[in-house]
């Protein structure tokens, strides 16, 4: 082969131009294999895989149920104890808005309303696998195991919160002392304002509060009267909630949205039972 070098000008730029189309022709096949290669890609797998043995199929919100908000003449002893709640419930949230689908022993729950005229009272028995305590600030604490209540006494449509609106948080802070809670209502820190007792146990835990109905914008409540309202179960088995459960909404709305709330009526325990 003749050098480059002693080619004459005009016949070494085509020999030139000849040979890098060769090498172009060469190395594109190889690139194209790689940009158009149908080997399989190797699945990476998520951080966390939820359980789902024992999982129940999906459930719709029980629309049109009215839960009972349990009128009790006497009022509730916040002690810690649970005896008046026994065989009250107004609802059990299963409508799962995120996890692995609703899984009664990793977080399910009864939930219970009830009030004297001048106080509400809240109630919730929480089935959980990896019960937590919880020491984020109630404004927070929904990132982790705590239980929230909404309540309104507005049956009007309407979205935006009016001034009986209220988006109560609950939160356990201790497996060793029941008097120690937090509760926020609209994010507010209310905790020295209200009693609450929280008891742990192996699989979940149960949560009592009473709050005066002035902190909630309300005068007065009575026998008969129309409510909406909404019941919510946070579950995190580690540092952050993995999962999401209501009563109605089938989103994480209900804390800017009244209008997924559900219905509820204040009535004797006798008249719920019947």
């Amino acid at each position: 082969m003749i050098p480059i070098k002693n080619i004459p000008p005009g016949t070494r730029n085509g020999r030139i131009r000849l040979l890098q189309g060769l090498i172009l022709l060469a190395v594109l096949p190889l690139v194209l294999m790689g940009c158009w290669t149908t080997t399989a890609k190797v699945a990476i797998e998520p951080p966390w895989m939820p359980d789902v043995s024992g999982q129940m199929e999906d459930r719709e919100p029980p629309v049109g149920q009215v839960a009972p908000v349990f009128w009790l003449e006497d009022g509730v002893a916040i002690d810690g104890v649970f005896t008046e709640w026994r065989g009250l419930v107004s609802a059990q949230p299963y409508v799962v808005v995120y996890g692995s689908g609703f899984i009664p022993a990793d977080a399910s729950g009864d939930f219970t309303m009830a009030t004297d005229g001048a106080n509400l009272f809240l109630y919730a028995d929480i089935t959980d696998d990896v019960p937590n305590e919880n020491k984020l600030p109630p404004a927070g604490a929904w990132r982790n195991d705590s239980v929230e209540f909404f309540i309104g006494t507005d049956t009007t449509p309407h979205r935006d919160f009016t001034p009986t609106d209220n988006h109560i948080r609950v939160v356990p802070a201790s497996k060793t002392d029941p008097a120690v809670y937090s509760l926020s209502i609209n994010d507010v820190d209310f905790t020295k304002e209200t009693d609450a007792r929280v008891r742990f146990r192996e699989n979940g835990y149960r949560i009592e509060a009473a709050i005066p109905l002035a902190l909630l914008g309300i005068s007065d409540l009575r026998l008969g009267q129309k409510l909406r309202v909404e019941f919510q179960i946070n579950d995190g088995d580690s540092s952050e909630r993995d999962r999401l459960i209501h009563w109605m909404s089938e989103k994480d709305d209900p804390y800017f949205d009244a209008s997924v709330w559900g219905d509820a009526e204040i009535v004797l325990p006798q008249e719920a039972a019947q």
